[in-house]
């Protein structure tokens, strides 16, 4: 009985332990980016995300096509790290994007398209996410 136990209670670990996913906790936090043309010619993209450490985000998206008309997108989902890739779920469309990243600095992260998961006309894409300064006020900002 003692036996039966310990091994349901080894087996619950491990599938419990095989189901927690990775995450590079110097991505916790605001960021912004943008692109002009890197993904469609013409297009410019901006946006803000919130990257929180449960693995969950939000995301403002920003287009703006050649006309100069403009759309928005509220964004939620699912973010995290393995062997070297960033993966996000988008809750909206269900789909992962995956990218290579690189931690430039406290500041800056790269991010660059693994070309294998997502189609763009631009399979080199990358960009650079700048962190927000946090638990800033307007009265610091006069400052």
């Amino acid at each position: 009985m003692k036996l039966l136990f310990l091994t349901t209670f080894f087996i619950t670990s491990v599938i419990g332990y095989s189901q927690i996913k990775e995450r590079d906790l110097r991505l916790v936090g605001t960021w912004q980016g943008s692109e002009k043309g890197n993904q469609e010619e013409g297009m410019s993209r901006y946006w803000v995300q919130q990257r929180f450490n449960d693995g969950t985000f939000l995301m403002l998206f920003v287009t703006i096509d050649k006309d100069g008309e403009g759309s928005s997108l509220v964004d939620k989902g699912e973010w995290w790290t393995e062997g070297g890739k960033f993966y996000e779920i988008h809750f909206n469309t269900k789909l992962t994007d995956t990218y290579f990243y690189e931690v430039l600095d406290d500041q800056h992260v790269k991010f660059r398209l693994d070309s294998t998961n997502l189609e763009l006309n631009n399979s080199n894409y990358e960009f650079i996410d700048t962190k927000l300064i946090e638990g800033l006020d307007y009265q610091d900002s006069e400052k």
